[in-house]
């Protein structure tokens, strides 16, 4: 039987082993041991894999024959070729398999799981794996649309919910494929409309279905997502995948205790699947249940130690709960098992285990503050009362009443806090974050004439003029050696500039900087002096005062206001001041 082969990957447990988790009685004694291992419907209780599997690679005869042939070899294996031949239309078929998962990571950031069980490539091996998407994409599923299993049925063969001629047969399998091609490539709305055409031709396939709720979730139609997995969970209540994304759809829809009842029992049904625990941890800590998703991400860690997500946020808790050495320890393990390098020595360092960085790295600030884009406004001014903006804005009115600058940039801007206070007083605003999502609510408050994604340093050393206004409000939290920040503000401020910003003040005075455990960089007094000093900047104002308030208490700041030295310095400004000074 020459053509192509069928490379798969097997779950690693011999024979014995599957016989033992079953146990001989309850399988019926000396049945066929493919049978016994799926005694429990839908899943393979000794490799956890998808009776899908099994029944897809036999082309809905014999199901469980590939099953069945792993488990004779009577040891484990570690891949296994093997041919097929189509059982149903006598010629040869190239089974190809690629499943990878992967998770919103609103409170983390970390590389996608590393690809495990039954998988091949389905010729996409060219795809790039993501680090980050909203659901999981791609998923344990069928390279042909599979046989449904009625309620009903007995064990051990699986009938057709409804005749399908071989034409129809074909077509579906076809529009499947291209759906698949389609959820690769991100093509949600083309993937959408082939699953959906596959169904109409052989309705009920599971494999099918649970792909189309996984492309309607990602399109945002949950109610549509739940309707594919209620058809799942009709055909098989116990599909730990359909669960899965009945918790992600609850969780869409605002219905957060539907949501976690999906993913507990999904996390349930699939003890070695992580992914349902770490999403209940989220939901739990949407809903500021910290202590209990403490607990769900120790369920995810425990059912696959290699998920780093889920030790990037369980360290986030530790670290959080003033655990230093536990939150070092998880970190590390995420770091260990594909995570972000430089995110993560980031929050090594702010628990004491490594070297400080100079600055926090581009894809913690980015994600952080998208994530946090639509809530960021009301929460920081009437929760954790922020007010590094109007202090800002008010050393600035203290150094140079009334004054109207020709050209402002407002470092960091976020959604606009700072610049719809600095607008009054500027002819033309520009505004640069790092986060995309935070730069859409500063255009929606209209003070800015050009807005730009961009780190500051970058977009100061690249900007075609000079400003004479620049303020940088809570934005140098997040940047440990401001050395290059100093040179770039200097050479872009017009002599006679005005240069206010804001800092968190470091627990030592003698510190140039210190990174928090709350991952925010603090700085000393003293060393801004001399880096002002070292960069041509006369100090007119240094005024210390509140930032914001963090687990209840106040954070104390630093407000300063700078000029270009010389004899133009800060024209039309007050004398230097050292208000506030303790």
């Amino acid at each position: 039987m020459a053509g192509r082969a069928l490379r798969l990957v097997v779950c690693g447990r011999s024979r014995g082993e599957h016989q033992r988790a079953q146990g001989e009685q309850e399988a019926g004694g000396d049945g066929d041991p493919a049978e016994r291992c799926h005694q429990t419907p839908g899943h393979c209780d000794a490799c956890q894999q998808n009776k899908n599997f099994h029944d897809a690679a036999m082309m809905q005869r014999s199901p469980y024959r590939v099953c069945d042939s792993f488990h004779k070899t009577g040891r484990a294996w570690k891949a296994f070729e093997l041919q097929l031949e189509d059982l149903m239309f006598k010629r040869e078929l190239r089974f190809n398999f690629w499943f990878s998962n992967g998770l919103r990571g609103s409170r983390c950031v970390a590389p996608r799981r590393r690809r495990r069980g039954l998988e091949a490539s389905l010729d996409l091996a060219h795809v790039a794996r993501r680090s980050r998407v909203d659901y999981p994409a791609m998923h344990r599923r069928a390279s042909i649309p599979t046989v449904s299993r009625h309620p009903n049925a007995p064990s051990g063969r699986t009938p057709m919910t409804a005749p399908v001629t071989p034409t129809a047969f074909e077509t579906a399998r076809q529009d499947f494929l291209t759906g698949l091609e389609h959820l690769a490539a991100r093509r949600f709305a083309e993937a959408d409309a082939h699953f959906t055409a596959s169904l109409r031709l052989a309705p009920g396939r599971v494999s099918t279905l649970i792909n189309l709720a996984a492309v309607r979730l990602e399109l945002g139609r949950a109610d549509a997502a739940l309707d594919a997995v209620s058809q799942v969970l009709a055909i098989e209540p116990d599909n730990a995948e359909a669960w899965f994304h009945r918790g992600n759809a609850e969780a869409m829809r605002r219905r957060p205790d539907e949501a976690l009842r999906g993913f507990e029992r999904a996390g349930t049904l699939a003890p070695r699947f992580a992914q349902p625990w770490f999403r209940h941890g989220q939901v739990l800590q949407d809903l500021g249940r910290d202590a209990q998703a403490l607990t769900s991400y120790e369920h995810a860690v425990a059912a696959d130690p290699t998920f780093a997500p889920a030790w990037t946020n369980l360290g986030t808790l530790r670290r959080e709960q003033g655990r230093a050495e536990d939150a070092a320890h998880a970190f590390r393990q995420a770091r260990a098992h594909g995570a972000d390098d430089e995110l993560h020595g980031y929050y090594l360092a702010a628990v004491g285990d490594g070297a400080t960085p100079a600055t926090a790295p581009a894809l913690y600030v980015e994600t952080l503050f998208d994530d946090y884009a639509e809530t960021f406004a009301g929460h920081v001014v009437e929760v954790l009362d922020y007010r590094a903006h109007v202090a800002v804005a008010q050393s600035l009115e203290a150094v140079a009443p009334g004054r109207t600058f020709a050209r402002a940039l407002d470092l960091g801007c976020g959604t606009g806090l700072c610049g719809t206070l600095l607008r009054p007083r500027v002819r033309h605003l520009s505004g640069v974050d790092l986060s995309g999502r935070m730069l859409a609510q500063a255009e929606a408050t209209g003070a800015y004439d050009i807005l730009a994604r961009q780190d500051i340093v970058g977009f100061l050393r690249a900007a075609p003029s000079t400003f004479d206004l620049v303020t940088a409000a809570d934005v140098f939290i997040y940047v440990g050696d401001l050395s290059g920040a100093f040179e770039a503000v200097r050479r872009a401020l017009e002599p006679g500039g005005v240069f206010a910003f804001s800092v968190e003040l470091a627990t030592s005075e003698s510190a140039a900087f210190e990174l928090l455990p709350s991952l925010r960089y603090a700085h000393g007094e003293g060393h801004l002096r001399e880096l002002a000093r070292a960069h041509g900047f006369d100090v007119l104002r240094a005024e210390r005062g509140a930032v914001r308030r963090d687990q209840r208490r106040p954070i104390e700041g630093l407000f300063m206001v700078l000029t270009p030295g010389g004899p133009s310095s800060a024209a039309g400004a007050a004398r230097p001041s050292t208000a506030g000074r303790s």
